[in-house]
C-alpha cells in the first residue's frame, strides 16, 4: 500500500508538471503572438483578439494547477508591466484579470510565502526584457563592443531559464520546473523566430514589386 500511494503520488506530480509545461508552452505562444500581431505587425490582430480569452483562460487553469507555476506567471507579467511593455487594451484587461486571481489565490493558497521566489523571477525577467534591448541594438548597428554569443544570448531571453537552473541546482526550487520554464523560452522564442521570418518575407517581396514596377 505504501509503495503504490508512492508511484501514485509520483504519477499525478508528473502529470501536473506535464500539464503545466504544455500550459506554458501554448502560453508563451499566445501572449507573443499578440504582442507581435500589434507591435510587430506580423500577425493578424483579429486573430490575436480572438485567442485573448482563451490565453485568460489558460492562466487560469495554470494558476489552480501549480503555486510555484503561478508565482513565475504573475512574476512575468509584474515585469512586463514595470517596464511598461503593456501598451494594449486586450493586455491590460488580462492583467488585470490576472492580479485579481493571484490576490484571490495568495489567501488561499498562502503563496505569500513564494515571495522571494516572486521576486527572483520579475528580476529575471526584467534582466530578459534588458537583454533583448542590447541584443536588438547588436543585430540593427551591430556593435562591435557586444559578443555576438552574448547578444544571442540576451536575444532569446535565457535569464529566465538560466536562473531556474540555478535554483535548483541550489535547492530552492524544484528540478521539475526547469520543464515548463524551458516550453516557455521555446515557445516565447519561436514565435519571435517565425515573426522575423515573415517580416523578411514581406522585405523580400517589397523589393521585387518595387524592382518590377521601375522596369
Amino acid at each position: 500500500g505504501f509503495i503504490m500511494s508512492n508511484i501514485l503520488e509520483l504519477i499525478i506530480i508528473n502529470g501536473k508538471i506535464l500539464l503545466v509545461t504544455i500550459s506554458f508552452f501554448v502560453l508563451a505562444i499566445g501572449l507573443k503572438l499578440i504582442d507581435e500581431a500589434y507591435d510587430g505587425l506580423t500577425f493578424n490582430k483579429r486573430v490575436a483578439n480572438l485567442i485573448a480569452p482563451f490565453i485568460v483562460l489558460l492562466a487560469i487553469l495554470i494558476m489552480t494547477l501549480d503555486r510555484v507555476a503561478t508565482v513565475i506567471l504573475i512574476a512575468y507579467l509584474i515585469s512586463i508591466t514595470i517596464q511598461k511593455k503593456v501598451d494594449l487594451t486586450i493586455y491590460k484587461i488580462s492583467l488585470l484579470i490576472f492580479i485579481i486571481l493571484f490576490l484571490g489565490l495568495s489567501l488561499y493558497n498562502n503563496l505569500v510565502s513564494y515571495l522571494p521566489i516572486l521576486i527572483v523571477y520579475i528580476l529575471l525577467t526584467f534582466l530578459d526584457e534588458q537583454g533583448n534591448k542590447i541584443a536588438d541594438h547588436y543585430f540593427l548597428y551591430k556593435d562591435t563592443k557586444i559578443s555576438p554569443y552574448f547578444a544571442l544570448f540576451m536575444k532569446f531571453r535565457f535569464f529566465i531559464l538560466t536562473g531556474t537552473i540555478l535554483l535548483s541546482l541550489l535547492g530552492q526550487l524544484s528540478y521539475l520546473y526547469i520543464a515548463p520554464v524551458l516550453a516557455w523560452v521555446i515557445g516565447y522564442n519561436g514565435v519571435i523566430i517565425l515573426s522575423e521570418n515573415r517580416k523578411k518575407s514581406k522585405s523580400k517581396q517589397l523589393t521585387i514589386v518595387r524592382t518590377m514596377a521601375r522596369s
